[in-house]
């Protein structure tokens, strides 16, 4: 658990901030906050916003592997799937990814 949280959190840091919520990077600032404060719906739910904003940002496979570990913190597991396996396309680490899918059976 401490893996994961601190993975995310280094994620999150790595993307440029911005100070507005209503952009994609304010979505995912948002998110990191939320996950902060243990509000993990919440967090979920900012990372839909932003990707949302920008389906096509090259990021969002990153994202995507990020939500699905909420959802399945959330005990989410089919929404969590579906996630996990969106993010396989893109994700830099698709071991990372198969193995969070391999962890919800």
């Amino acid at each position: 658990m401490k893996y994961i949280l601190n993975f995310l959190f280094l994620l999150f840091c790595s993307f440029s901030i911005s100070a507005q919520t209503d952009t994609y990077n304010g979505w995912i600032d948002k998110s990191a906050k939320f996950i902060e404060n243990n509000r993990l719906d919440s967090a979920a739910v900012a990372l839909q916003k932003a990707m949302r904003l920008d389906p096509a940002n090259e990021n969002n496979a990153v994202l995507l592997l990020n939500l699905g570990i909420l959802q399945r913190q959330l005990r989410q597991t089919d929404d969590a799937y579906i996630s996990f396996t969106a993010s396989l396309g893109n994700n830099p680490d698709p071991v990372l990814v198969l193995h969070n899918r391999a962890s919800l059976l």
